[in-house]
């Protein structure tokens, strides 16, 4: 089951041995980003674990390689508030992904290229065309058709930072929690 402590742990764990394996070949990046995920799935794991003593020790992996990640050169940086541990917001590698990589959807492709992908890449020719940067376009449907692939695919084409942020991951039980990690959530990516 996806939200049980032995996937959010095997995760970790999975995460934790691609960081130590990057560090062996100084891929800073790499390395720094699976730390980040690491963590992550512990703070995860922390949070659906039975005991408190369960809790506090997958707490303090979390937080330890979390200190890892914060020593490492370069890589991909974590917004983490004090006392809001458990909402990271992490940057995905700048996506390799680009829409020759997409299979089908050919006239979603076109519409994104036109309203997104241009204006960025050929400045002039949107100015001549009236076509200004900006906005978006609304991907929806069932999961497994694409939508994030091609949200990949438009960052590895205009070479932006990626955000992969789930609802899981904003909303709250607490009143106006969510709307203040939405407006933490665009601080970050404004960085970038």
């Amino acid at each position: 089951m996806k939200g049980s402590v032995s996937f959010f742990l095997g995760e970790a764990e999975e995460h934790l041995h691609s960081a130590l394996d990057a560090v062996a070949n100084q891929d800073w990046n790499s390395a720094k980003r699976h730390y980040l995920l690491s963590a992550l799935y512990f703070l995860r794991a922390a949070r659906v674990s039975g005991s408190e003593r369960t809790k506090a020790e997958r707490l303090q992996q979390a937080e330890e390689i979390l200190e890892r990640a914060r020593k490492m050169k370069g890589g991909s940086p974590i917004s983490v508030e004090e006392g809001d541990a458990d909402v990271p917001w992490l940057l995905e590698e700048r996506p390799h992904v680009r829409f020759r990589d997409v299979a089908g959807l050919e006239k979603v492709k076109k519409a994104i290229k036109v309203r997104m992908v241009y204006p960025f890449t050929q400045p002039e020719m949107a100015r001549e065309y009236k076509i200004r940067t900006g906005g978006g376009i609304l991907l929806y449907g069932p999961p497994g058709t694409g939508k994030t692939l091609l949200a990949r695919a438009v960052a590895g084409e205009i070479d932006a930072a990626f955000f992969l942020i789930k609802p899981s991951d904003v909303m709250s039980k607490w009143v106006g929690e969510a709307e203040q990690n939405i407006a933490r959530l665009f601080s970050e990516a404004r960085k970038y």
